[in-house]
């Protein structure tokens, strides 16, 4: 089994981030690499954002390996079982965790429980193909984008019946700093949720969401420029709610994660070095582009004026200038052809009434 860097994020039943032994579709016979450095760097890849695949000689990640294999080999059988985050999460959940095998949501939930408890580098049951750990760790940032931590690269390695593995942090986040980042962001997100109209349908409460983060957050047009640390926040729900300067990524990363707490589906989809969301309305799909509606994109001119000129679209309005990444990036893209909670149909009525 290839060990491989791959590209590498909240909501919720686990029961175990490292076990022993446990027999699954992923099982093989433990052989031990650690004896010989060469050899593991053999088996060591470094792939990124989810693409190819290279040799990788690192000896920090080869000691840090080693160091936590052989704490784990002296363990107990029991103490490996680690069962501590059932309170935390008595149900994980999300639309791409449920498009998974059985076998594949375990893994899936192990990886989440960790990173969502702050942790980087720990063991899972089982060694899924490459591809199959590459798509479930796509899925989980699918799913999770309040996980905005996260770099887009990891480190794996086939201990036989189990894997380490190992994430990154972005520049700028480390292991002392990310539980405070995390509780600024769980702030502010409650303020927001917080100042909701309690009597708001699920329209109201996306366009009062998409409103707030067009008012609030301003497009980064220097984000090349910036320091690497402040750079990468710009891209993740961080960057927009709590900096309020962030890329298109960065809104739309927020604009999900803050329809998640709202129960209402949406999701990221990237097309053309863009990202915007896709939402769901009365059981259809609609598109939203929070970045394109910001009116300090657009050029400054209006500064206190919101655009909704994508607020709730179909497909045919959206492709005359956006355009869409395959499936094999998105995952997922939504037929958008219904108009009923377009933004001019729903001001007419609201004038009307």
């Amino acid at each position: 089994m290839k060990k491989k860097f791959i590209a590498a994020v909240l909501a919720l039943t686990y029961a175990c981030i490292c076990t022993g032994c446990g027999e699954n579709d992923y099982s093989h016979s433990k052989r031990d690499l650690f004896s010989n450095k060469d050899g593991l760097y053999d088996k060591m890849r470094r792939m990124d954002n989810f693409g190819k695949a290279d040799e990788t000689h690192d000896e920090d990640v080869f000691e840090q390996f080693q160091k936590f294999d052989e704490a784990e080999r002296k363990k107990s059988a029991e103490e490996r079982v680690i069962v501590a985050y059932e309170e935390q999460f008595p149900e994980i959940t999300g639309y791409w965790r449920s498009t998974l095998s059985d076998d594949e949501k375990k893994t899936y939930d192990r990886i989440y429980a960790a990173l969502a408890t702050y942790h980087m580098t720990f063991k899972i049951d089982g060694v899924p193909e490459d591809d199959v750990l590459k798509k479930i760790v796509k899925c989980i940032k699918r799913d999770h984008t309040e996980i905005f931590w996260l770099a887009t690269k990891y480190l794996y390695l086939d201990r036989g019946y189990y894997m380490l593995i190992s994430f990154e942090h972005y520049n700028g986040i480390n292991d002392e700093n990310i539980e405070k980042l995390m509780n600024d962001f769980d702030a502010e997100v409650d303020k927001i949720l917080d100042s909701v109209p309690e009597d708001a349908d699920d329209y109201e409460k996306a366009l009062f969401i998409h409103d707030y983060l067009v008012n609030s957050a301003s497009y980064e047009i220097r984000y090349e420029t910036l320091p690497n640390a402040r750079k990468e926040l710009v891209y993740n729900a961080y960057g927009c709610i709590v900096n309020h300067k962030c890329v298109c990524q960065g809104y739309a990363e927020a604009f999900k994660y803050l329809m998640d707490r709202l129960g209402i589906e949406a999701g990221v989809t990237t097309g053309g070095n863009h990202a915007w969301n896709y939402i769901k309305l009365g059981g259809e799909y609609y598109w939203i582009d929070c970045t394109w509606d910001d009116p300090v994109y657009e050029g400054g001119s209006d500064s206190g004026k919101v655009s909704h000129k994508y607020f709730c679209i179909t497909s045919e309005k959206l492709l005359k200038d956006h355009t869409l990444d395959d499936e094999k990036e998105n995952l997922f893209i939504p037929e958008c052809t219904a108009d009923e909670y377009s933004y001019s149909n729903q001001h007419k009525k609201k004038e009307n009434k």
